[in-house]
């Protein structure tokens, strides 16, 4: 309810069988982050999809946009927190000019 309410969404993957769908999971975030030209929480690094996603222009937008939309995480379960893991961007990446 919290990410509908902040105008975000939660998909479901469909359960699928066979080697070739193995990822499921992982193609449909992509999929769904690249039609939505958005933000995606995972811990996953595509290191394949980047290589083998067949739809070209998908690639090449993980490819050109993962290390700017990938948000990842953690749980610490000791202290029941859920926090992102926001990385360091070198600041030569971004904008020129941005007021934060």
């Amino acid at each position: 309810r919290m990410c509908e309410v902040s105008g975000g969404s939660i998909e479901l993957t469909p359960r699928v069988t066979g080697q070739q769908h193995r990822s499921a999971d992982d193609e449909m975030t992509i999929k769904c982050a690249y039609n939505r030209n958005c933000r995606f929480l995972d811990n996953d690094n595509y290191h394949d999809w980047r290589r083998g996603m067949h739809r070209d222009r998908v690639r090449e937008w993980l490819e050109k946009c993962q290390d700017f939309l990938q948000m990842r995480y953690y749980f610490d379960s000791g202290l029941g927190i859920f926090d992102t893991l926001d990385g360091n961007i070198a600041a030569q990446m971004l904008a020129t000019g941005a007021s934060g």
